[in-house]
Formats: C-alpha cells, structure tokens, sequence
C-alpha cells in the first residue's frame, strides 16, 4: 500500500492555488481541502472579506481544527489530501495552521510536500481579476490585493518544492509539480 500524501499549496491569493490543485487532484486519489472550503463559512456572513479582525480568524481557526480534527479520525484510511492556502512570513495564525498540517502528516503517517507557487506582480495583478474569481469570497480586487501583500513574504517551509508559475501553463504546473513529487518520494 501506497503511503498517503499530503499536498500543501501556499500562495499568495490569485497566484493560481486553487486552479492548480483542483487539476492536481485529478492525477491521484487525492481529496481538496481547499482554504475557502473552511473560510468562506465565515466569510459569507460579514459585510466585507477585506480587513478582517483577529477575533474572526479566531473563529475560522476553530474551523480549520475541526476539519484536521476529523481528518485525523480518518487515519486508517490512507487517504491522500491537498491542502490550499496563503501562508504569510511570520504571521502567527498561518504558522500555527502549518504546524496543525506537519502534525496531522505525522499523526496519520502521511509524506508532507510543501508547494510554494509564485508569479510576477503583473500575472497576479491579471490573475485577481480573472472572471472565475468574480462571484466568490476570493480577492478580485486588484489593487487590494497586491496592497495587502506589500512588504510580506510568503512562509516557505523547510524542503518546499518552490515555482514561478507566471510563465506556465496549469498543465506544465502540474507536471513540474508531480515531478516534485516523485522525487521527494522516491
């Protein structure tokens, strides 16, 4: 039997996670925690998705416990998962959420393969206003969303595989990506 996996994409919002994972998840009996899965719950009760307050992510941390909660109940399963989310450098809430998915790789005896995927600013700016985004809890505003980014980097755990994606296809992504993968497995 095949050890399960855990996929973790990290990336800035509009850089391509969601998209990528979803084609990813076809290439293996892998389920999709995407990050708007959990957040859009909350999400889809405030005024606004922008500045939102600490006592809010509070409450979509409870959230994301749970569902690691439940996947670790799982753990006979050897179900295979891809995590999606945008990690920031030194911010506590994203680090404790990692730390939450190094654990659970651990608990459930699963490979933990980061995947940190970046683009230029003038892809991402495109990116956050594609048409898939509009309708969603997700970024569309541009100028918002390369604002709040300023200044920050992404989290990139130790032994994260890492791609510039401004230049790739979905499908070149996800070949690079499962190459990745067999290497870091093999």
């Amino acid at each position: 039997m095949k050890k399960a996996k855990i996929i973790y994409i990290i990336g800035f919002a509009g850089s391509g996670k969601l998209t990528v994972a979803k084609e990813l998840a076809k290439t293996g009996p892998y389920k999709l925690i995407d990050n708007h899965k959990i957040n859009d719950v909350i999400f889809s009760v405030l005024p606004t998705t922008e500045n939102i307050p600490n006592e809010v992510w509070n409450k979509i941390d409870e959230i994301r416990q749970i569902v690691i909660d439940t996947i670790a109940l799982q753990k006979s399963s050897n179900q295979s998962y891809i995590f999606t989310n945008e990690l920031i450098e030194n911010d506590p809430f994203d680090l404790k959420y990692y730390q939450s998915i190094v654990n659970l790789s651990k608990e459930i005896n699963a490979s933990l393969l980061p995947i940190v995927i970046y683009c230029n600013l003038n892809c991402l700016e495109k990116r956050i206003q594609s048409a898939d985004r509009k309708g969603t809890y997700k970024i569309i505003d541009a100028e918002y969303g390369l604002e709040r980014i300023k200044g920050k980097k992404l989290f990139v755990p130790r032994d994260a595989f890492t791609i510039d994606t401004s230049e790739l296809s979905v499908d070149e992504t996800v070949k690079k990506i499962l190459r990745s993968i067999t290497h870091h497995t093999e």
